[in-house]
């Protein structure tokens, strides 16, 4: 079967080349054949590689801004004076301003370093807030709620650990269907 090539300097624009690929044809009837469809193929291929080229380009503008706007949100996040996440809701990975990070002792090295701050809350506690926060993007209302948290949030309630009473606001935050939460302590 003969397969339709787009042909650029083919007035007729419709190049059709045969299984033996040495005839070109077009729907009209013209036909190229020889070194002039090798030209002509070359020449298509040519502008598919430079329209291949211009695509990456973009992607990677794209990929620039895109590093440069989470750039400015850790920035704008660190900058709050009191201690503020925010979580994708499907996964366990939560990103932590400079004020979370040093009230709760917590160590990471920049924003974008995910902190899972559920790993010592026994299950039913982890799964609750969960709930919690799945009911809350469902309802589009934010809520704040007091919590009883480690005094260092990474490591298990105990004498040298003690309990803390904490206020905390959560707001839901949709975007392209993914759910998130920014939280804030108070």
């Amino acid at each position: 079967m003969p397969s339709p090539l787009k042909a650029l300097d083919c007035d007729h624009n419709n190049l059709i080349v045969a299984d033996c690929g040495s005839i070109g044809k077009c729907q009209c009837g013209a036909v190229v054949t020889g070194s002039e469809l090798v030209r002509l193929l070359m020449k298509i291929n040519r502008a598919a590689f430079e329209e291949l080229e211009k695509t990456r380009a973009e992607l990677e503008a794209l990929k620039a801004k895109e590093a440069q706007f989470r750039e400015v949100v850790a920035q704008v996040i660190d900058w709050l004076p009191f201690p503020a996440w925010f979580h994708p809701v499907a996964t366990l990975d939560w990103y932590l301003n400079k004020a979370h990070v040093e009230r709760f002792g917590i160590k990471r090295g920049h924003f974008w370093e995910p902190v899972n701050v559920m790993v010592n809350y026994p299950l039913s506690v982890a799964t609750d807030l969960m709930r919690a926060d799945m009911e809350m993007i469902q309802g589009g209302l934010a809520t704040t709620q007091e919590m009883s948290v480690p005094g260092r949030l990474l490591e298990e309630i105990g004498v040298d650990n003690p309990a803390m009473e904490i206020e905390v606001t959560k707001y839901p935050i949709i975007v392209s269907g993914e759910a998130y939460v920014f939280g804030r302590c108070i």
